[in-house]
């Protein structure tokens, strides 16, 4: 599916890739996306800033913001300064929610992942990557399929905030420098 932007949409499912290819006067690509069920299996990019994207499960899927279609190994490899500034992934009634995808924007305002499956099945790491910057990140509340809390608070990251660094878990929040080692990139 592609459109140029959203102002607002409600799905009750997506399954298939969905490309906004512009952005409003404000520099939004889509201001709300809410989707009742399911992201499954589906990319979403967006040149512009995502407002507000709602989910209850976002599994094996990517929601690329500002990267050119990739998910970015260094703050390089995004293209502008757009942000996610609200997402909310809810978790299923068997505790699952955010499980083997990865969501990628220079800045993310606050992520609340519940059920996050922390270890992914050879998928490589998954999670949340941004670019380093004193303001690009606020919050990222994640819970694990058991329920266990935790917490990435910005603007004052751990140089590390590779969330996989000290386990063998597969589930990161990554703040990506340029790559000339100046960040955790």
């Amino acid at each position: 599916m592609e459109a140029g932007t959203l102002r607002s949409a409600v799905l009750e499912s997506l399954n298939a890739d969905l490309t906004l290819t512009d952005r409003d006067d404000r520099g939004f690509s889509t201001r709300v996306l809410r989707v009742r069920g399911a992201i499954e299996g589906a990319t979403i990019e967006a040149p512009g800033s995502i407002r507000t994207l709602v989910t209850n499960l976002l599994r094996d899927s990517d929601v690329l913001v500002s990267t050119n279609g990739t998910v970015p190994e260094s703050a390089g490899d995004f293209a502008d300064d757009a942000e996610i500034r609200r997402l909310r992934v809810r978790g299923s009634g068997e505790g699952l929610g955010f499980a083997e995808s990865r969501v990628a924007a220079p800045r993310i305002g606050v992520a609340n992942l519940d059920g996050v499956q922390t270890d992914a099945q050879g998928a490589g790491p998954f999670g949340v990557f941004l670019r380093e910057g004193e303001n690009n990140l606020r919050l990222v509340r994640f819970r694990d399929a058991d329920g266990a809390p935790e917490a990435v608070r910005g603007p004052s990251l751990p140089i590390a905030a590779d969330h996989s660094a000290n386990t063998e878990d597969d589930f990161v929040v990554r703040v990506l420098g340029d790559g000339r080692g100046g960040g955790t990139g």
